[in-house]
């Protein structure tokens, strides 16, 4: 016996299955056997995206204290509590089927959620541990264009942060031509060179009408022995002085961008952990020291043992980094701290 269909929004999550389940087919290398992240909603609600995907998956459910309505734990710490065990759960889980290739979020994922994927995937250690160098994400949305949505920011924030360099790609392609039953698919590659070519070929295969709008991509790499395709010369460029270029100018319209998110608290360190803390009270400047925590207070300042001896008081948490021992190699593109001489 088959339920009633339902009607207007849940019809078109009905068609979501086929389309989603193409594109992430056909946008990897199938004989890769690769292995879906599924992020769903709440759990006794449908997940469409999670059906879309016959081969092998790993399924997170939003936390359910993020879903309910008590006001005795702050939301943050809801937000650290839900990372927390969300994150060990993936990563047990990869060690025991292997890296990641698509992450993919159901219509139902609150915001909440990719926040908690972001930060899970924003360590560049916990990064390679966890994807593989050639990997999608895609998000949707039914009824409304996915543009200036948070699952639109959400792919600008893995092509800008966490794999910059080609190729890398973000586009969203919409399926349908009724605006009431817009499916609005957001998708990001990365290290993927044949990216066109197979979404070309997934839109094809997938029988409904669709556009792909405007595409992204990272930042040229290095390519030894370029041979460029065109040589520009000063002649080819406006040479009169750049202040009347700047008066010439006319100003058409004026935008303004905010943005507000929720800023995690860092975790803490327990006593004798090894770290590296920084002695100018900047990340960007100064020197990083190591050392072990020797103590700390409950307003996440920490006392600092120096390796050669003495003791650094009051430490702000955001200036001090767990010591972990890297045992995969570097990347292009890789964001690291260097010890320069026997500083």
């Amino acid at each position: 016996q088959k339920d009633a269909a339902p009607t207007t929004a849940a019809s078109t999550l009905v068609e979501t299955a086929p389309i989603v389940g193409t594109l992430a087919t056909l946008l990897l290398d199938s004989r890769a056997d690769p292995i879906s992240l599924v992020i769903c909603g709440d759990q006794n609600k449908p997940c469409r995206a999670r059906d879309a995907l016959p081969r092998r998956s790993i399924t997170l459910y939003t936390c359910p204290e993020l879903l309910s309505d008590d006001v005795e734990t702050s939301k943050s710490q809801k937000m650290m509590d839900c990372w927390s065990s969300l994150q060990t759960g993936v990563v047990n889980t990869v060690g025991e089927m292997g890296k990641i290739s698509a992450v993919i979020f159901d219509i139902n994922a609150p915001q909440e959620m990719g926040q908690i994927v972001h930060k899970i995937f924003q360590s560049g250690l916990s990064r390679n541990d966890l994807l593989k160098s050639e990997h999608v994400v895609l998000t949707m949305t039914v009824d409304k264009p996915i543009k200036s949505t948070w699952q639109d920011s959400l792919l600008e924030r893995f092509r800008t942060e966490m794999a910059l360099f080609n190729p890398t790609y973000h586009t969203t392609v919409n399926f349908g031509s009724d605006a009431s039953t817009l499916l609005s698919i957001g998708v990001f590659s990365a290290g993927n060179d044949e990216f066109y070519s197979r979404l070309i070929k997934a839109t094809k295969a997938i029988d409904v009408e669709s556009e792909i709008l405007d595409s992204k991509s990272g930042v040229v790499s290095y390519v030894p022995d370029f041979v460029p395709s065109k040589f520009v010369t000063n002649d080819m460029y406006d040479i009169e002085p750049s202040i009347e270029q700047w008066l010439g100018q006319e100003l058409l319209a004026q935008q303004a961008i905010l943005q507000f998110e929720i800023k995690l608290p860092k975790p803490s360190i327990p006593d004798k952990h090894r770290v590296l803390f920084n002695d100018y009270s900047h990340n960007w400047y100064g020197t990083w020291l190591p050392g072990r925590v020797k103590s700390s207070s409950n307003n996440d300042l920490y006392n600092i043992a120096l390796k050669g001896g003495g003791v650094r008081e009051g430490i702000e948490r955001d200036l001090i980094r767990k010591f972990v021992q890297s045992t995969t190699p570097y990347k292009f593109g890789d964001r690291v701290l260097i010890q320069r001489g026997d500083d």
